[in-house]
């Protein structure tokens, strides 16, 4: 918490404090006083006083609790990011030197754990998914590429992958790169190998 929303949160308190304090200290003449009286309003006011500084620290303190949040949140948010370009520069420094190389490791690596059937069962459900191959298709039409994130996007809005590992996403969204590169970049040549390679790592760096 910084020292400025510690600031904020500290006065929330005493106003609340106070606001509290006027409201029972009026209290305690409510039956003392008449309607009418100079007594009864100076009591309405002092209640009326401690109950709208009551309600004026009360938010203050909550909004320095939010504020603080969402500070927090933004961190959190450029520390993830941060870790990703981190990852992502390390990625290319290792052994992965093209694209197919890469695709090959994450391949193997995925058979290995969850079998050849299973990795044929994500490509049936790429194949097949209007979804993806609506990204391909409007890929053509505005003779552009996606980003690494509508990659991994398309896959996240499938409903099968929902409840589906990291991994199983990671290993879809880099068969969704393939198609498209098989369909639409051997054609239209939008990027080179290079290109796809860098694509590829981005990818891999979008899923934790």
């Amino acid at each position: 918490m910084t020292e400025e929303t510690k600031e904020k949160g500290q006065i929330g308190i005493i106003l609340l404090v106070i606001g509290i304090i006027c409201y029972f200290f009026g209290l305690q003449f409510e039956d003392s006083v008449k309607e009418g009286t100079l007594g009864f309003g100076l009591y309405n006011l002092i209640v009326g006083l401690g109950v709208a500084v009551g309600l004026v620290g009360g938010i203050q303190l909550l909004l320095s609790f939010t504020y603080n949040a969402s500070k927090e949140k933004i961190q959190e948010i450029k520390v993830k990011e941060s870790l990703r370009e981190v990852e992502t520069q390390a990625l290319l420094s290792r052994r992965y030197q093209t694209y197919d190389e890469l695709m090959n490791f994450y391949i193997m690596n995925y058979v290995s754990k969850y079998g050849k059937d299973k990795l044929d069962s994500l490509s049936y459900k790429i194949r097949d998914s209007e979804k993806v191959n609506e990204l391909i298709m409007v890929t053509m039409l505005n003779s552009t590429y996606p980003s690494a994130k509508e990659f991994v996007f398309v896959i996240c809005d499938i409903p099968y992958f929902v409840s589906q590992s990291n991994e199983t996403v990671k290993m879809a969204s880099l068969i969704v790169l393939h198609k498209w590169n098989k369909e639409v970049n051997q054609h239209w040549h939008f990027v080179d190998q290079n290109g796809l390679l860098k694509m590829a790592i981005q990818i891999v760096s979008e899923i934790p």
